[in-house]
C-alpha cells in the first residue's frame, strides 16, 4: 500500500475550497504495524481513506495492491476494497438488527457469498468475543462493539487493515488490548495502518507517522510521546 503526493481538497458551499492533505507521500509494507497520530483538522483520517479508496485524492496516487486506484472505475475500485482492505470505522458501523456473528459475517453476503463459519467464528475468537457472539450491539459494552467491528474487518482475511481511531472511546485496559491484536494482525502478515490521538499507544507501533496541517513531519521508529508533541508544536520536518 502506497502514497504517492496525495494532495486532498474540500469544496465548501460558498465556493472556497480546503486543502486536507498536502503531498503525503508514504508506504506500508505487509507485516508492519504503522501508526499515524496528529492534532484535530491534521489530515490523518483523510489520509486513510484515500488509501482505502474511499475518497479520491485531488492529485497524486494511491496504490493498494500494486494497482492505481485512480485508473480503476468507481465499481472496480470497491471490488478491490472488498477482497483486499480491512476498515475499521470511528463510530464502529455495526447494524444493530443483527448479532455479533451477523455483523462480522456480512462483508460476505454484501459480496454475493455464503458466510464461512469457521472463519467468522475464528475472528470473533481472536478478540475474545467467541461467548458473546448472539448478542445485539446494544447487548454490548463499547469496547465489545468495537472488537466485533475489528473481527468483521479481519474475517475476510485483508491483505491490508485499515483502523479509524479504534481506541477513542476505550478505557486503559481494552484500548490496549485492541492495539496489541493489531500488532498480533500485523504479525502475522497483513499491514495494518491505525490512525489514533493515542501518542502513548504508538510507542508500541512498529513505524509511526506524525502529521499537521496536511503534511508528514515525522515517519520512522516509535519515539516518547514526549517527543511527538515537541514536533506538534515545532510544526516543521524534524528528521
Amino acid at each position: 500500500m502506497r502514497a504517492s503526493t496525495v494532495s486532498k481538497e474540500f469544496a465548501a458551499p460558498d465556493g472556497s475550497h480546503t486543502q486536507v492533505l498536502n503531498g503525503v507521500s508514504f508506504e506500508a509494507a505487509a507485516g508492519d504495524f504503522t501508526v499515524i497520530v496528529g492534532p484535530s483538522g491534521s489530515g490523518k483520517s483523510t489520509l486513510l481513506h484515500c488509501l482505502a479508496g474511499l475518497e479520491r485524492p485531488t492529485s497524486g496516487e494511491a496504490f493498494l495492491d500494486g494497482v492505481n486506484l485512480n485508473e480503476l472505475t468507481p465499481r472496480a475500485r470497491a471490488r478491490a476494497y472488498r477482497k483486499i482492505v480491512g476498515f475499521v470505522f470511528q463510530n464502529y458501523n455495526l447494524i444493530d438488527s443483527l448479532s455479533a456473528w451477523e455483523n462480522v459475517a456480512l462483508p460476505f453476503r454484501l459480496d454475493g457469498r455464503r458466510p464461512e463459519v469457521s472463519r467468522v467464528d475464528a475472528a470473533l475468537t481472536v478478540v475474545g468475543l467467541a461467548s458473546k457472539r448472539k448478542r445485539l450491539p446494544s447487548q454490548l459494552s463499547g469496547g465489545e462493539q468495537q472488537r466485533v467491528a475489528i473481527a468483521r474487518a479481519i474475517c475476510s482475511e485483508p491483505a491490508v487493515l485499515l483502523t479509524d481511531e479504534p481506541t477513542g472511546a476505550l478505557d486503559d485496559v481494552t484500548a490496549q488490548f485492541v492495539f496489541d491484536q493489531l500488532k498480533r494482525i500485523a504479525a502475522n502478515g497483513a499491514a495494518v495502518v491505525t490512525v489514533t490521538h493515542d501518542l502513548v499507544a504508538a510507542e508500541r507501533a512498529d513505524r509511526v507517522i506524525v502529521m499537521r496541517s496536511g503534511h508528514i513531519l515525522y515517519t520512522g521508529l516509535p519515539i516518547p510521546a514526549t517527543e511527538i508533541t515537541a514536533i506538534f508544536a515545532a510544526g516543521e520536518v524534524s528528521r
